[in-house]
């Protein structure tokens, strides 16, 4: 599917996430490498890589119109929990770590006009990793992209 983008920060993303340590991932101090919108929804992805190759990757999202202030996660929350993935083969292959829908909350103060992100968090997961506690600073750039269509609350491109 070809998609129309307009981008009017193209590559001024930036800004950290940070996590306690985590079961066989260890603690991250992720570089964010995407922040965008279409006035609706709100994406912000942080990676690092934790071994040569291999990448931490943590994603959130959030409406556009937020207001600022604590969320707990839930099932049918207005934020739902961060995704958690190992990522490697060039993104070809990765081991999803899934967040446990009940567990946590985001702390999140968000500036729309400017497009700055800030944000504390505490999340938990099923099985080898129970809970995480973290944060975004400064994340800023977010990018506005225009597109023809937004598919189950995720931004195509």
């Amino acid at each position: 599917m070809n998609e129309e983008h307009r981008w009017e920060n193209p590559n001024a993303v930036s800004g950290t996430l940070t996590t306690v340590p985590l079961s066989g991932i260890g603690p991250l101090e992720a570089s964010a490498f995407r922040f965008v919108t279409n006035k609706q929804l709100v994406l912000f992805s942080a990676r690092q890589e934790t071994e040569l190759g291999i990448y931490s990757h943590v994603h959130f999202e959030f409406p556009f119109d937020i207001e600022n202030g604590r969320y707990d996660f839930t099932k049918t929350g207005l934020i739902s929990p961060p995704l958690l993935a190992r990522v490697w083969n060039n993104g070809n292959a990765f081991r999803p770590f899934i967040s446990n829908p009940d567990v946590g909350y985001i702390d999140i103060d968000f500036d729309s006009v400017n497009g700055i992100l800030n944000a504390q968090f505490s999340f938990g997961f099923n099985g080898e990793i129970t809970e995480s506690t973290g944060q975004i600073k400064n994340g800023a750039g977010m990018e506005y992209m225009k597109t023809k269509q937004v598919r189950g609350g995720r931004l195509l491109n």
